[in-house]
This record gives structure tokens, C-alpha cells and sequence, in this order.
């Protein structure tokens, strides 16, 4: 999960210390396998909170929660006798941002995977942590 392509943190070990970032960008990935049922769906979720440090000065904190892919209302479930994937995998590429010309000074962000299979049972990992700090 770091900008080079390596793995910082693997969500199935006990996680409780705060990965580092160097940079302010990583990818996500979540892998699902499933042999009997297949995997129905793979999610990456995203909690941010954010310190940014606006133009003329002074912090804004920002916060946000989000879901690849969104979430849906209805209940997951492969039809009867639709073969689905025994593995799948959802890889996202975040850039941790401010906006409105802000410059971001530190992020605290977890980040979570959940996994349906075919009969519609749910798995959730563990969170990563991570923290970025950017120059003062």
C-alpha cells in the first residue's frame, strides 16, 4: 500500500500502530476468494480526516467516509446456478487532497475491506491505519 507498489500493512494481521506515509497518495487492495459459492463483491472503504492549512492561513479539518463500490440498498446474492468467481480483487489508487488551494499538513486514515460471497454472507477485515505528516 505505499507509493512504490509495496505493502505496508496486511489488513488479516494484528494491525495497531499507524503505518507511516511518505507521500500522500497509496493503493488500496482487497482480495476475496470464496471456492464454494464464488465472491460477489469486493469493497474498498475509506475513512479520512484530514488537517489542511488554507492559503492565508489557518486549519480546516476535513473528514470523509467513502465506498468502491458505493453501497446499494438491496441485499447481495448470486442468483441460483450463477457461477461466480472463486477470487476477486478491487484496487483503488487514493491521493490524500484538500482542495480549494489548501495544502494538507497531516491525515489520519483507515481503511477496511468487505468481501460478499454467493449466498450473501459478509466478511470485514481489520482497519489499517495510516498517517501522513507533511512539512510544518
Amino acid at each position: 500500500m505505499d507509493s512504490r507498489g509495496g505493502s505496508l500493512a496486511v489488513a488479516s494481521l494484528d494491525v495497531d500502530a499507524a503505518a507511516r506515509l511518505s507521500v500522500p497518495r497509496f493503493t488500496a487492495t482487497a482480495v476475496g476468494e470464496d471456492a464454494e459459492s464464488g465472491v460477489a463483491r469486493v469493497r474498498v472503504s475509506l475513512h479520512q480526516e484530514l488537517v489542511c492549512r488554507r492559503p492565508g492561513g489557518g486549519e480546516v479539518h476535513r473528514g470523509l467516509v467513502r465506498y468502491w463500490p458505493p453501497p446499494q440498498v438491496e441485499r447481495i446474492r448470486a442468483a441460483p446456478g450463477a457461477e461466480l468467481p472463486a477470487r476477486d480483487t478491487r484496487r483503488r489508487r487514493l491521493t490524500l487532497r484538500c482542495g480549494d488551494g489548501a495544502r494538507l499538513v497531516r491525515a489520519h486514515v483507515e481503511v477496511w475491506a468487505e468481501v460478499i460471497d454467493g449466498l450473501g454472507l459478509e466478511a470485514i477485515t481489520r482497519r489499517v491505519r495510516l498517517r501522513y505528516e507533511g512539512r510544518p
